[in-house]
């Protein structure tokens, strides 16, 4: 599987159908759905784009929630986009484990810019213990494994097999 040659409006497609599905079916779903889809941006596009993929996906988000706060997750969504794209060159964009990794360090930070952004104009507190157990590293890690079943899982039970280094190499048949 290889994050460079992902097709984005599968990838787009799929997040979409859960984000607006999930919360139908599980209201008190706290996962961020568009991550796998800015982390596929990120390793094809350009950080400009990035931001641009990453700021439209937090507005639909914005504009699907019921909050009043036009534009938090489209600012959350680019600041994390933004503090995450340079980290790209030390994941390998073909391994099976940089999609779900990256989707959690992008939950992570999305997780820690939304309360100071709530705080910084003056909405609600929401820093505490619970919430950093339960926002920041569990849902964080639901969102790494979401990536993963969603997005890696049915690539490596359909996919192209990989090629082991034996496998590159014709035998000589024996007379």
């Amino acid at each position: 599987m290889n994050l460079d040659s992902k097709s984005l409006l599968w990838t787009f497609g799929i997040c979409l159908i859960l984000t607006l599905t999930a919360p139908v079916i599980y209201p008190s779903a706290r996962l961020l759905f568009f991550s796998p889809f800015i982390i596929v941006v990120i390793y094809q596009k350009t950080l400009t784009v990035s931001l641009g993929y990453a700021f439209l996906c937090g507005l639909l988000i914005d504009l699907l929630s019921p909050s009043p706060r036009l534009g938090m997750h489209a600012l959350d969504f680019s600041l994390a986009t933004g503090m995450l794209y340079s980290q790209q060159r030390n994941f390998f964009a073909d391994s099976l484990s940089t999609l779900p990794l990256m989707t959690f360090f992008f939950s992570v930070l999305s997780s820690a810019i939304s309360p100071v952004l709530l705080v910084t104009i003056g909405t609600q507190n929401i820093f505490s213990l619970d919430w950093v157990f339960t926002d920041v590293f569990f849902m964080s890690a639901i969102d790494a494994v979401y990536a993963f079943v969603l997005f890696i899982v049915p690539f490596m039970l359909f996919g192209k097999q990989r090629r082991s280094g034996k496998d590159y190499f014709l035998e000589k048949e024996k007379k």
